[in-house]
């Protein structure tokens, strides 16, 4: 199934639009049909990205049933050809017409079919109709409509298929026929539509009428389909901070994992379950598509502002994530909380899978720089972004192969979580870990001339493969790696991309145990214990970019060498430290919604806008008021080196927020709970 097939809606038609370099609207429909199926869909081609959907009648050598189909799809002028590839060669059919393209083809070229298509300029559109509220005798709603051309002025016309009253308050009303027929055209005064953003129309309709009285809408003259989805009432969750303190003046380190991980389900991306948490998120990008039409939903955003999904980035946070629940279940466990965090990491690992298309080709991104520009543009949910997003895929076979081994590490971290609880998806996970391993072990080893480009990355998967697994092949290749990327480096700067070095390190000395392994990881947690740069409030200041991230990664790994003997209470204390500085020692939280004087403007999206019905636009982004929705458990980028911290979602440096941010910390706060419940006795 396509992933457009997966937007739900009123109808059978699911089409997006497209642009030509022209900026001239082309939208198809077709039917596809072969030897042993027939397969009838509808085509649009749109940015990088193409489309299918309509009707699909598979096991069946019926060429009539693609004709039946054909014949179902809208009879519109335009722009329309077929062509088929027969096995005695090819027969092209155009004309002026949907309805003489169809005539033609099944006229000349119906004989030895082996596929068939159809392309017109029938302007079908992918559009939702939010319904805000509804009583019995109308509704309040919202037409969100994706811009991808040029439209100057605009015009919109809204048909019923029975009396009705509509109020609206942008635009002008031009025309109504028979109080069915509404068209409203640009007003002097309202903004023109700019292009990759959403059009938005807000109306009230009375007159005993309901949602689907609605039979037709047009933008530019131009049908759109509608996708109704109705907005629940909203019960904010949760609309207050936690508390975080104690009667013995430590901190409650279970309520701080509830905390992270609601922040987790704040950032997933696609379809949510029915049982989410988070109110005020909603279904979102369901156009993520691959370049063949690949389902790329779900996810998580990398961050709250860009909304971008980057594999590399999401696997390096779950292995991390993994690792914590790994080694301290039992504090997930009494916390209530190992079900939760399950979930989080089935989210990632879900998407990870999706992304590896087939053997030997991954897709690393979903959205880009120019998409980034975009959006900040036009700050609006991640729930009405609407148009389709570029995709970036990669060849396992010659490209950025850390990636790849980046993935095959969380893949293979993810199957120890769920060993004993999915025994099923413990084997797809180890599957594909193995794949991607492979693929990144064996081919263009020449691209690795630094860590940083990949070395760390190949032996951090052997290390997860070979605790998964125990086989010693694998423990092999973990100690070529480490000695032909020489991961033993030693540096008294340590700056972001060093730290995934030092988890393999730790991950060698934990794993291998032996004495070699060992002494490095001691220097290196000696290092930053002794001789890092700290701020007058304690906080050790590792990389002045990632900040609190760099800080919780080293205090997680620092953990892990305690747990292992290695100067066990003074990397407790350590990591202890730092965390509390982010919990509040401080003098305040840097994590929202959880202890006292926490960030109330983190940058996200979500957070930011105000609730429905209100649009989001750049002046939730611009306002310098709070955010009007907590967004629990999320840990900002952090302070200055000199302790200050200016709130403002504005400032990337200090407010932005990431599903990276709070792995190294949610990990070790799992492992302060473990220590604090003397879970390991």
């Amino acid at each position: 199934m396509l992933c457009v097939d997966r937007v739900p809606g009123i109808g059978r038609n699911r089409f997006r639009c497209g642009t030509d370099s022209s900026n001239v609207q082309h939208r198809g429909i077709g039917c596809i049909l072969s030897n042993r199926n027939v397969r009838a869909a509808g085509m649009c081609n749109g940015g990088r990205n193409t489309y299918a959907t309509y009707c699909n009648t598979r096991n069946s050598n019926s060429i009539q049933d693609a004709k039946n189909c054909i014949n179902k799809l809208p009879s519109v002028t335009g722009l329309a050809w077929g062509w088929v590839n027969a096995p005695s060669g090819k027969c092209k059919c155009t004309a002026d017409t949907f309805s003489e393209a169809k005539n033609n083809l099944f006229k000349g070229c119906s004989n030895s079919i082996e596929a068939e298509r159809y392309e017109g300029n029938i302007g079908l559109c992918e559009c939702l109709l939010r319904i805000e509220k509804e009583w019995s005798s109308g509704f309040q709603g919202t037409l969100l409509i994706p811009v991808t051309g040029t439209h100057n002025p605009w015009e919109l016309e809204i048909r019923f298929n029975k009396s009705a009253n509509i109020q609206a308050s942008y635009g002008n009303l031009t025309n109504k026929i028979n109080d069915q027929i509404f068209v409203y055209r640009q007003s002097s005064w309202n903004d023109y539509p700019k292009i990759n953003t959403t059009f938005y129309f807000e109306f009230v309709a009375d007159g005993d009428v309901k949602p689907s009285n609605i039979i037709l809408v047009l933008f530019d003259r131009q049908p759109v389909n509608i996708s109704l989805i109705i907005v629940p009432s909203l019960s904010i969750f949760p609309s207050k901070p936690i508390n975080i303190s104690t009667n013995n003046g430590t901190y409650d380190y279970g309520a701080v994992l509830y905390a992270s991980i609601l922040f987790y389900e704040s950032q997933r991306s696609g379809r949510l379950p029915a049982n989410k948490r988070i109110s005020w998120r909603g279904d979102s990008m369901l156009q993520d598509c691959g370049e063949n039409g690949e389902d790329l939903t779900g996810g998580y955003f990398i961050d709250g502002s860009s909304l971008e999904k980057i594999s590399s980035r999401t696997a390096q946070f779950t292995s991390v994530l993994a690792w914590g629940v790994i080694d301290y279940e039992d504090a997930y466990v009494k916390a209530g909380q190992l079900e939760y965090v399950r979930d989080a990491i089935r989210w990632s690992t879900d998407y990870l899978i999706k992304a590896h298309v087939n053997e030997r080709e991954f897709y690393e991104r979903v959205g880009d720089e120019e998409f980034r520009k975009i959006l900040i543009d036009d700050w609006s949910r991640p729930e009405d972004i609407l148009i389709s997003r570029p995709t970036l895929k990669i060849d396992l076979n010659k490209d950025n192969l850390f990636v790849p081994g980046e993935a095959a590490a969380a893949l293979a971290a993810a199957s120890i979580v769920f060993r004993l609880s999915d025994p099923v998806y413990h084997s797809k996970l180890l599957t594909h870990a193995r794949q991607l391993y492979n693929l990144a072990k064996n081919n263009n080893r020449h691209l690795f001339f630094l860590p940083s480009k990949g070395g760390n990355a190949l032996a951090w998967a052997a290390l997860w493969l070979l605790r998964a697994t125990g086989e010693q092949s694998y423990l092999l290749d973990a100690k070529q790696h480490y000695i032909e990327f020489e991961l033993d480096e030693y540096t008294h700067t340590i700056y972001e991309e060093y730290i995934r070095t030092i988890g393999v390190q730790v991950l060698m000395a934990k794993i291998i145990k032996e004495q070699i392994y060992r002494t490095v990881v001691e220097r290196t947690c000696n290092n930053v214990v002794h001789n890092m740069q700290t701020t007058e409030k304690g906080l050790a200041y590792i990389d002045a970019f990632s900040k609190l991230k760099s800080t919780a990664d080293m205090a997680f790994f620092c953990l892990q060498a305690a747990d292992i003997g290695i100067n066990t209470q003074e990397y407790l204390n350590f990591t202890t430290s730092q965390i509390g500085y982010m919990l509040g020692d401080s003098g305040r939280s840097y994590v929202v919604g959880v202890g006292q004087n926490y960030p109330k403007k983190p940058r996200d999206r979500g957070s930011s806008c105000p609730a429905l019905p209100a649009t989001c636009n750049k002046q939730a982004y611009l306002n310098p008021n709070a955010n009007p929705y907590l967004l629990v458990g999320a840990l900002v980028n952090g302070p200055s080196f000199g302790d200050f911290f200016y709130d403002d979602r504005l400032e990337s440096k200090t407010n932005q927020v990431s599903v990276e941010n709070n792995a190294g910390f949610q990990s070790a706060v799992a492992g302060l709970l473990y220590h604090q419940l003397d879970l390991g006795k």
